[in-house]
C-alpha cells in the first residue's frame, strides 16, 4: 500500500471548458513541484475519441469543434490525464458541452452578437448588424447549407419583434416602432443560427440594451462647415498681415550683382566710363603750323593751287606771303652784290631763309612756345592775325591767345 501511494502520479484539477465564443478551450490545474509532466487531453463525442498530448495546462479544441457542420452541433465532454515518464495519473472528465440548443449538456456554448447599432429615423429607429453567418470565419466554413438563417428577437417598451436574416445577407437590418414618450433602446434575446436540415441549432447571448445614437451625417455636415468657416477666417487673416506688412515694411535692396541694367551694359562689351573725359580744343603750335605750310605748300604746289583756284586755306596764304617776303630779300642780296642771277630760284631763296636762321634763337623760341603750351588755358585758341609788312604784302600771324 505505501510502495503504491508513492508510484502514484498526482493527477490535474479544475478541469474547465470555455465555449461562449467559438474558441473552445479546456484548462486545467497542476502543482509545480512535481518533475515534468506531460498532459493526454481525450475528447469524447458521438463520433468517436480523438486524444492530444500538452505540456501546457491547457488546450484549444476550436480546429476539431468547428471542422464540419455535424461537429459543431454534437455534444463532447473532456478528460486530462498527466503523464510521468511510465506512470500515469487517474483521468480526471470536464462537464458535457455543445453548442446545439436542443442537446442536453451541463455546459451550453453560445456565440455573442456581432456589434448592434439602432440608427433612428422618423418613424422609430431601425436595428443593424453583420449578419453571425459572416461575422464568425469558423461558423461560415462550417455551414454548408444554403438554407441557414439568423433568427433574433428584438424587445423594447413597444413589446418584442422576431425577424428572420438569411446566410446570403451580409448584414441583418430590422425596423422598430417605438410608442411617443418612451425610451429608444432594445435588447436582442433568443438568436438562432439554423437550417431546415439541422437537428437544433447554434445559440447566442442576450446583449446588453441598445438605445438610439444620433445620425453620424448630421455631425459631419456641422463639422465640416464649422471647419470651412475656420479655414476661411484664417486665410483671410493671414492674407491681411501679408498686406499690412508689405505696406510697412521698407523694400530690401538687391546685391549689385543681381542688379542688371540693360539700357548701360552690353553683355558683349566692357563698359568705358567717360566721367573722366574732359572735351577741349586741339592746339597746334606755331612751329608745327609752319612745317605743316612747308610740307603741304611746296612753292611748285602753290603755283598749281594759284592756277586751278583763286582761293586757298589760311596755310596757302601763309606760304605766299613768306614767298613773297623770300623774293624781297633776294633782291636785297642781289642789290648787295651777294647773289647771281642764275641763283635766284625760289628753292634757294627757302635755302637761304633757313640758313641764315640762327640756331640759338630757334631753341629759344622753341622753349618758349612750350613754356606758352603749359600755360595755355584748355579753353584758348590760337588767333590768326593778319599782318601788314609794307609795299602791300600781308602776311597771317598767330598769337597765343
Amino acid at each position: 500500500m505505501l510502495l503504491w501511494q508513492i508510484m502514484k502520479v498526482l493527477s490535474p484539477t479544475n478541469v474547465e471548458v470555455n465555449c461562449h465564443n467559438p474558441k473552445v478551450i479546456v484548462s486545467w490545474r497542476y502543482s509545480n513541484e512535481q518533475p515534468q509532466t506531460i498532459f493526454r487531453v481525450d475528447i469524447f463525442s458521438s463520433d468517436g475519441r480523438r486524444h492530444w498530448n500538452t505540456t501546457d495546462h491547457q488546450y484549444d479544441l476550436t480546429k476539431y469543434i468547428w471542422k464540419s457542420q455535424d461537429s459543431y452541433m454534437d455534444n463532447y465532454y473532456v478528460t486530462v490525464t498527466a503523464i510521468q515518464g511510465e506512470r500515469t495519473s487517474g483521468p480526471v472528465t470536464s462537464q458535457t458541452f455543445s453548442f446545439n440548443n436542443l442537446k442536453t449538456t451541463s455546459l451550453k456554448c453560445i456565440l455573442q452578437f456581432p456589434p448592434v447599432n439602432l440608427d433612428e429615423k422618423d418613424s422609430g429607429a431601425i436595428v443593424n448588424f453583420m449578419n453571425p453567418y459572416h461575422h464568425y470565419k469558423e461558423l461560415k466554413q462550417a455551414s454548408k447549407s444554403a438554407l441557414a438563417s439568423f433568427t433574433v428577437t428584438v424587445t423594447s417598451d413597444d413589446g418584442d419583434h422576431t425577424f428572420d436574416c438569411s446566410a446570403k445577407e451580409e448584414y441583418c437590418k430590422h425596423e422598430v416602432t417605438f410608442r411617443e414618450g418612451v425610451k429608444k433602446c432594445v435588447t436582442l434575446i433568443k438568436g438562432f443560427l439554423g437550417a431546415p436540415d439541422y437537428i437544433g441549432s447554434v445559440g447566442f447571448n442576450t446583449t446588453d440594451p441598445i438605445c438610439v445614437t444620433e445620425s453620424t451625417a448630421i455631425h459631419v455636415i456641422t463639422l465640416v462647415t464649422l471647419l470651412s468657416v475656420v479655414v476661411f477666417i484664417i486665410a483671410a487673416a493671414v492674407i491681411c498681415i501679408c498686406k499690412v506688412k508689405a505696406w510697412t515694411m521698407d523694400d530690401t535692396p538687391l546685391p549689385k550683382p543681381l542688379i542688371l541694367d540693360h539700357g548701360e551694359q552690353d553683355l558683349d562689351y566692357d563698359k568705358v566710363s567717360i566721367a573722366n573725359i574732359t572735351v577741349g580744343p586741339v592746339f597746334m603750335s606755331y612751329k608745327d603750323s609752319l612745317v605743316s605750310s612747308e610740307e603741304e605748300n611746296s612753292p611748285t604746289k602753290n603755283l598749281q593751287d594759284r592756277s586751278s583756284s583763286s582761293s586757298g586755306s589760311d596755310f596757302e596764304n601763309s606760304a605766299h606771303e613768306k614767298r613773297g617776303l623770300s623774293d624781297s630779300r633776294n633782291q636785297d642780296l642781289e642789290a648787295a652784290g651777294l647773289l647771281s642771277e642764275g641763283q635766284r630760284t625760289d628753292d634757294d631763296s627757302v635755302k637761304t631763309e633757313c640758313t641764315s636762321m640762327d640756331l640759338g634763337e630757334e631753341e629759344e623760341e622753341e622753349e618758349e612756345e612750350e613754356e606758352e603750351e603749359v600755360e595755355r588755358s584748355p579753353y584758348d585758341c590760337p588767333h590768326t592775325v593778319q599782318v601788314d609788312m609794307g609795299d602791300g604784302d600781308i602776311a597771317t600771324g598767330y598769337t597765343g591767345r
